[in-house]
Protein backbone atom coordinates (compact mmCIF):
# COMPACT_ATOMS: atom_id res chain seq x y z
CA UNK A 1 0.00 0.00 0.00
CA UNK A 2 1.23 3.49 -0.71
CA UNK A 3 2.23 5.22 2.52
CA UNK A 4 0.38 8.38 1.52
CA UNK A 5 -2.88 6.59 0.70
CA UNK A 6 -3.99 4.89 3.87
CA UNK A 7 -7.55 3.75 3.53
CA UNK A 8 -10.34 3.61 1.02
CA UNK A 9 -13.94 3.09 2.00
CA UNK A 10 -16.09 2.09 -0.94
CA UNK A 11 -19.82 2.19 -0.44
CA UNK A 12 -21.73 2.01 -3.66
CA UNK A 13 -21.92 4.45 -5.34
CA UNK A 14 -19.40 6.58 -3.39
CA UNK A 15 -15.75 6.32 -2.39
CA UNK A 16 -13.94 7.94 0.51
CA UNK A 17 -10.14 7.89 0.44
CA UNK A 18 -7.96 8.98 3.35
CA UNK A 19 -4.44 10.21 2.70
CA UNK A 20 -1.42 11.04 4.85
CA UNK A 21 -0.54 13.91 2.56
CA UNK A 22 -0.58 17.20 4.38
CA UNK A 23 -3.26 19.57 3.14
CA UNK A 24 -0.49 22.08 2.37
CA UNK A 25 1.33 19.51 0.16
CA UNK A 26 -1.59 18.94 -2.18
CA UNK A 27 -2.18 20.89 -5.37
CA UNK A 28 -5.97 20.82 -5.39
CA UNK A 29 -7.35 23.52 -7.69
CA UNK A 30 -10.83 21.95 -7.74
CA UNK A 31 -11.09 21.79 -3.94
CA UNK A 32 -11.93 18.09 -3.73
CA UNK A 33 -9.78 17.45 -0.63
CA UNK A 34 -10.88 18.17 2.89
CA UNK A 35 -8.52 18.67 5.82
CA UNK A 36 -9.78 16.36 8.57
CA UNK A 37 -6.89 16.80 10.99
CA UNK A 38 -8.09 16.14 14.52
CA UNK A 39 -11.57 14.91 13.55
CA UNK A 40 -12.76 11.57 14.86
CA UNK A 41 -13.52 9.32 11.89
CA UNK A 42 -12.92 5.87 10.43
CA UNK A 43 -9.51 5.50 8.81
CA UNK A 44 -6.08 7.08 8.97
CA UNK A 45 -4.75 10.18 7.35
CA UNK A 46 -5.40 13.88 7.58
CA UNK A 47 -6.90 14.47 4.14
CA UNK A 48 -10.19 13.07 2.89
CA UNK A 49 -11.15 12.70 -0.77
CA UNK A 50 -14.78 11.90 -1.39
CA UNK A 51 -16.08 10.78 -4.76
CA UNK A 52 -19.77 10.41 -5.44
CA UNK A 53 -19.91 10.55 -9.24
CA UNK A 54 -17.81 8.81 -11.88
CA UNK A 55 -17.21 12.23 -13.44
CA UNK A 56 -14.87 12.93 -10.49
CA UNK A 57 -12.49 10.02 -11.21
CA UNK A 58 -9.97 12.18 -13.08
CA UNK A 59 -9.79 14.65 -10.19
CA UNK A 60 -9.29 11.84 -7.66
CA UNK A 61 -6.64 10.19 -9.82
CA UNK A 62 -4.71 13.47 -10.02
CA UNK A 63 -4.45 13.50 -6.22
CA UNK A 64 -3.52 9.78 -6.19
CA UNK A 65 -0.84 10.58 -8.79
CA UNK A 66 0.55 13.33 -6.58
CA UNK A 67 0.77 10.83 -3.73
CA UNK A 68 2.57 8.31 -5.93
CA UNK A 69 5.06 10.92 -7.17
CA UNK A 70 5.81 12.04 -3.59
CA UNK A 71 6.42 8.44 -2.55
CA UNK A 72 8.76 7.91 -5.52
CA UNK A 73 10.73 11.05 -4.64
CA UNK A 74 11.29 9.78 -1.09
CA UNK A 75 12.53 6.36 -2.25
Amino acid sequence: MLPYLDNAQITSPSWTIYSDLMDSEIFDPKGICRDITGLGRWGNGDVELYMEHTSEVDQIMEIVGQSHRMQAEEA
